[in-house]
């Protein structure tokens, strides 16, 4: 598998992955007391990755030429798909950090009584609700 094609399908696993995780917290909050704002955010970062893919594909065939100078040309490809490969590392870890974060607000919130959550969160967190 290219580089390209291999790029592509490591994001095509992240993104389904980010989305079966989505949607396994969303079904768990609408059955307990709504679904928890961020999963907006959460979101965002899947439509992201999913932008990604399609950037992927549609410069599949700008990949393929060669340019004038074709010496510098596996250096460059090498860093270009390290950077990439660092991009969706850093997208996978930084999901899966917002979806550990998100459980832990979850099941702090069943722990606060009912009205006090806003202030839970100012004296615990660095963040506010709308974070």
């Amino acid at each position: 598998m290219g580089g390209v094609a291999a790029a592509r399908s490591t994001m095509e696993h992240i993104a389904d992955a980010a989305d079966q995780e989505i949607k396994s917290i969303w079904d768990d909050a609408q059955r307990a007391d709504g679904p928890p704002k961020f999963l907006d955010e959460i979101a965002a970062e899947s439509s992201l990755l999913r932008r990604e893919q399609y950037l992927a594909r549609t410069t599949e065939q700008e990949v393929a030429v060669q340019p004038k100078n074709d010496v510098a040309v596996p250096t460059l490809a090498e860093r270009i798909e390290t950077e990439h490969q660092a991009v969706l590392t850093a997208a996978q870890k930084g999901l899966t950090h917002a979806l550990k974060a998100g459980q832990l607000l979850m099941d702090a919130k069943g722990t606060v009584a009912h009205g006090e959550w806003a202030g839970w969160v100012e004296a615990n967190c660095s963040f506010s609700l709308r974070t």
